[in-house]
């Protein structure tokens, strides 16, 4: 998310310059939308893969590229289009005042080599994610292969200590600790404790279909991010919860991760509650405040939480999603 915000900056900085009364707009337009579309794809959050290591650690279930895919496209196209008009209809004032002053004409160029070769590499490392059931080479070595072929002297793309250099290593050493954390919360068998607690608050609890668990997961979700800033950290903290939650009512566990994972992406409510919200709010001109932010959250987070108890009825459960 912090990558896609960064690369939208420059965007936002020419169209705010060409749309002024807009620049504010445009600031809450565009983090926004990177954070809803981080429900598209199993790449869109580093939660998603812990989240999934998880699931793959404690049970028989995982999720693949193309089941991500699958089961998160509609309803990350759906909220993004929904916030869309929201915000547009918030902020979005009449366009006026354009300004063509900084305004610069540029012909259009024809791919280099190296654009070429990066377009075909970046293509086959997508297929070779999609394709996962046929090959069986998972999402990890699928996308170290590839970086090493990109770094290759003979492909001529990008060298090897500026690819070095632009490794996010600390993240990489998280997910490597949460899944550590993950195994060793099974090994020594600390789930089977916090199973055994919550079996006792909630043994004469009766659930008689699937809608109370699905709104206490849809809730607990997307509000985990008041009270635990870092998106990672509540994939960390909440998913084996809930995946002992689904083991003691009987869910399909595979169907509990996703929803998690799909409500743990809403992270609207502060600045601090996302990188990319960040990125836009520390910008010089700040588009938008705090204050905004909060009120806008308060629309917004209903909504989503309405959208995805509505998918689950209408979709989710028909795709082998279905939590009973």
């Amino acid at each position: 998310t912090s990558g896609r915000a960064a690369a939208l900056l420059p965007v936002y900085q020419a169209f705010g310059d060409r749309f002024n009364s807009n620049r504010q707009y445009l600031g809450i337009l565009m983090p926004v939308l990177i954070l809803m579309g981080t429900n598209l794809s199993l790449i869109g959050a580093g939660s998603h893969i812990i989240g999934i290591g998880l699931l793959e650690n404690q049970t028989d279930g995982s999720i693949s590229y193309l089941q991500f895919l699958i089961w998160g496209f509609p309803f990350g196209i759906i909220i993004a289009i929904l916030s869309l008009f929201m915000i547009k209809k918030f902020y979005m004032k009449p366009v006026e005042n354009i300004s063509t002053e900084n305004l610069i004409q540029h012909e259009k160029q024809p791919l280099t080599k190296k654009e070429k070769k990066a377009a075909v590499l970046i293509s086959l490392t997508v297929i070779l994610w999609i394709t996962e059931p046929l090959h069986h080479f998972d999402i990890a070595f699928v996308t170290i292969l590839m970086s090493l072929i990109m770094i290759m002297p003979k492909i001529d793309l990008i060298g090897w200590r500026e690819a070095f250099n632009r490794v996010s290593w600390s993240l990489i050493f998280f997910v490597a600790g949460a899944t550590a954390l993950g195994n060793l919360l099974v090994k020594y068998k600390v789930l089977d404790v916090i199973q055994h607690q919550l079996y006792q608050v909630m043994h004469h609890v009766k659930l008689t279909n699937e809608f109370v668990p699905l709104v206490i997961i849809v809730v607990l979700t997307v509000t985990s991010h008041l009270y635990i800033t870092s998106h990672t950290t509540r994939a960390v903290v909440f998913i084996p919860l809930l995946i002992v939650f689904g083991k003691m009512f009987g869910l399909n566990l595979t169907a509990v991760v996703f929803i998690a994972l799909i409500g743990t992406n809403y992270c609207l409510t502060f600045p601090v509650s996302s990188k990319a919200l960040l990125l836009f709010y520390e910008n010089k001109e700040r588009p938008f405040t705090i204050k905004q932010l909060m009120y806008l959250s308060l629309g917004i987070m209903p909504v989503y939480m309405i959208t995805m108890i509505v998918i689950y009825y209408v979709y989710w459960q028909y795709v082998g999603l279905a939590l009973k």
